[in-house]
């Protein structure tokens, strides 16, 4: 028979639902998993979903009305029961594994970018597969998987070999009937664990991970008849995971609160409950529950979605600021002259620009929309024109130019100015290369292997300089005086590589190669600080992927770096920035944490090393830059965030001591 999938779309005011706008129905046949993703690269979120009756998965590609096309359908296992995303050849694109109860196998499903997949391999597993979960267990930088068989007691692990293929490393008994299964650190000693649902024994399952692609069973828990689904949150904010399980017979959601090798049971009462989610529906930065309850036409109860939402918010954050679609950068400024800091922020679909005038208490005015070029993906200020008044510069994604818009001192904008390139720009950064006073860009570039120098005339316009070869693509540019010679420096993200290119400033608009220096997979963001106090400018350098970590390099003075230093974050940071958010005189590090809807803070530790606990903020969805400013002028910094799926930006107003 055909079951209905339906799509609600949801109107949101300050963070908190208000109503549902439209439903549309389509049809799966006997749908059993959905997962949410942009699978073509069009920034709007598809759907695949699973079909156990006719073992097939269909991909339903969003247009442009939030409507979905017609599916397109692979046929994969029989009962298909669970599938997962990763990047399994490594090579930038969205895959899915699929695991097929039916006929005891993976599906293995290699996407091409533009919302097509070709089925690649199918792995006999030896049991039949129920629930699924990406990881990188041997912390090699390639996805491996995670696969419960609750007929056989076992849970199985299979390594990536980084080209589609795996390496099956691990059958490990557990329990009775293992079933839902996800990962996560539990033990904060940096390796991923795994926690596992078991039918029969009514427990919870942790499997301690060692980094190296081996387990060892580490806690087991009772928390109820038929635990049917897991998920895992930091629900109390202590900075440890804790984990949620839907117990279906005993008509109840068991929390368990991570106490370090002991848990905290908390139970809510909820008739019929099957699978949950954890997520911040209400924006109050506390991680909620929503539980969909299953039901049938004898039963009262069921056929519905329960959402508790956890009441024990403590952190101070104004209600999101609405902009523009996909906010995707920000910067700040004091844009109307009147000694109180501005925004401007770039809306990606709208091609657009948001000022945001600032009302000096940490509040701002009504937006204000400005065309920019298409596909505006970063912004800068400066004052380019030299008449007094501040400016703004975007990178243009659609086009391979950047936009000039000139400030008239009151907030507002005129027309942008547009600068061919030649090269898809990523990011803009400002600086005076030759000494003229005259201020310059260098933007980082998405096409092609080089960075370009454009030289300010003092007037508005640029003349294009130098272009420096870095034998990758590149997403940012960092400007700093790296070897004390007065003249500025260049440190480049070499995100197609493992490496950042470091240049040396001649002060005449020109560069000297220095080095390249490897610093790990896909570094996206650089930012420049002290973090020693010896005078010297060092890096601090973000890199994608699904290991994310922050890299610290001290530097000597004479632009070469050393005593490179790994942080791992957790999650994909788009961009990172250096201040001291808590006035110890020292220079801490915050970036965005993009999947987890936060930030973060490393804070130093005076000796250019850093806390390796982070320090987290709930903000908006998919936050993906940040800046750091006085928005209500008491001498404290605060900080703006893009938040660029809830088309809003989040304002924390610091506290100065530690806190935001």
């Amino acid at each position: 028979m055909l079951l209905i999938i339906i799509i609600l779309s949801l109107i949101c005011t300050n963070g908190y639902a208000q109503l549902f706008k439209e439903n549309k129905v389509y049809f799966v046949s006997t749908p059993f998993s959905v997962l949410i993703q942009d699978f073509n690269g069009d920034e709007r979120l598809d759907l695949s979903i699973t079909g156990q009756k006719d073992g097939q998965m269909s991909i339903f590609l969003q247009k442009e009305d939030g409507r979905f096309e017609d599916s397109f359908c692979y046929k994969v296992g029989k009962l298909p029961s669970s599938q997962v995303l990763g990047d399994f050849n490594s090579d930038g694109k969205i895959d899915i594994a699929v695991a097929n109860y039916g006929t005891e196998d993976i599906t293995i499903l290699l996407g091409k970018g533009n919302g097509d997949f070709s089925i690649f391999q199918t792995i006999s597993v030896g049991g039949k597969p129920f629930g699924l979960v990406r990881g990188d267990f041997n912390e090699d930088g390639k996805d491996d998987l995670g696969i419960s068989l609750p007929e056989e007691g076992k849970v199985l692990i299979l390594l990536g070999s980084g080209d589609g293929n795996f390496l099956k490393a691990g059958l490990y008994k557990v329990g009775e009937a293992p079933r839902a299964i996800t990962s996560g650190d539990f033990d904060n000693d940096k390796h991923e664990d795994i926690v596992i649902g078991d039918w029969e024994r009514e427990e919870v399952i942790i499997l301690k991970g060692s980094g190296n692609g081996s387990f060892e069973l580490a806690f087991s828990f009772f928390v109820g008849n038929f635990p049917s689904y897991v998920t895992t949150a930091d629900f109390d904010k202590d900075g440890r995971l804790d984990i949620a399980v839907s117990n279906t017979k005993d008509n109840n959601v068991c929390i368990l609160l991570n106490r370090v090798n002991k848990f905290l049971k908390i139970y809510l009462d909820v008739k019929y409950p099957l699978s949950l989610i954890s997520a911040d529906f209400n924006n109050d930065g506390f991680v909620d529950i929503a539980v969909t309850r299953w039901g049938n036409e004898w039963t009262k109860y069921g056929n519905d979605l329960v959402v508790f939402l956890n009441e024990k918010g403590s952190f101070k954050k104004l209600s999101p600021l609405p902009v523009g679609l996909q906010p995707m950068a920000i910067s700040s400024g004091d844009l109307n002259n009147n000694n109180i800091v501005d925004l401007a922020v770039v809306n990606l679909k709208g091609d657009a620009f948001t000022i945001l005038l600032g009302n000096g208490d940490g509040t701002f005015g009504p937006k204000n929309f400005y065309p920019a070029g298409r596909g505006p993906h970063h912004v800068a200020v400066g004052d380019f024109n030299e008449d007094g008044n501040l400016d703004l510069v975007t990178a243009n994604l659609d086009v391979k130019n950047i936009s000039i818009l000139f400030g008239r001192g009151d907030g507002s904008f005129e027309l942008p100015k547009f600068i061919e390139i030649g090269s898809t720009v990523h990011a803009v950064s400002v600086g005076d290369f030759n000494n003229d006073r005259h201020q310059d860009l260098v933007t980082a570039n998405l096409g092609g292997k080089k960075i370009f120098i454009l030289l300010g005339k003092g007037d508005g316009s640029f003349e294009l300089g130098e272009s420096l070869f870095i034998g990758t693509i590149s997403t940012h540019v960092a400007i700093g005086d790296f070897d004390n010679d007065g003249n500025q420096d260049l440190a480049v993200a070499g995100y197609g590589s493992s490496y950042i290119v470091i240049f040396l400033g001649k002060g005449d608009g020109n560069f000297m190669f220095k080095q390249y220096i490897i610093t790990g997979h896909a570094p996206h963001w650089i930012a420049t600080g002290d973090f020693n106090s010896d005078g010297n400018q060092d890096l601090a350098v973000a890199h994608m992927g699904y290991n994310p970590y922050i890299v610290t390099l001290l530097g000597n003075g004479d632009g070469s770096f050393g005593n490179i230093t790994k942080y791992f974050i957790g999650d994909i940071t788009h961009s990172v920035i250096v201040a001291d958010f808590n006035q110890d005189g020292i220079q801490d590090i915050a970036g965005t944490l993009f999947h987890g809807n936060e930030i973060f803070i490393l804070f130093d530790n005076a000796d250019g090393t850093f806390l390796e606990e982070l320090y987290k903020i709930r903000v908006g969805k998919m936050p993906s830059e940040l800046e750091a400013a006085d928005f209500n002028n008491d001498g404290i910094l605060d900080l703006a965030v893009c938040n660029e799926l809830s088309f809003s930006i989040s304002v924390l107003l610091g506290q100065g001591m530690a806190v935001l």
